[in-house]
């Protein structure tokens, strides 16, 4: 089948699945994260170092590689998206 499969949750308990045509080979993660919150003790996990800190701790033997599209400014000011390996993928 050419179908991919959504999985999808709100996170109060339930999910839902489904199959959806053209997506692309592969896994994708998105979250939707509420902000920070220091009265509330939500921790900041919004900044790219704590994300690359939670992967490297939890996923670091994974095989397969977890990536992050991440934007880099260079010396011009000029921004560009790149896409990093996030895992060193050692089992």
């Amino acid at each position: 089948t050419d179908a991919g499969t959504r999985w999808e949750s709100d996170g109060e308990g339930t999910y839902a699945v489904q199959d959806v045509d053209g997506l692309p080979v592969g896994t994708s993660v998105t979250l939707h994260l509420k902000p920070a919150d220091s009265e509330d003790g939500r921790a900041d996990y919004l900044s790219e170092s704590k994300i690359r800190q939670i992967v490297k701790q939890y996923s670091d033997f994974i095989r397969w590689p977890i990536r992050m599209a991440v934007e880099r400014t260079g010396d011009d000011g000029a921004t560009t998206g790149e896409t990093d390996t996030l895992n060193s993928m050692k089992a």
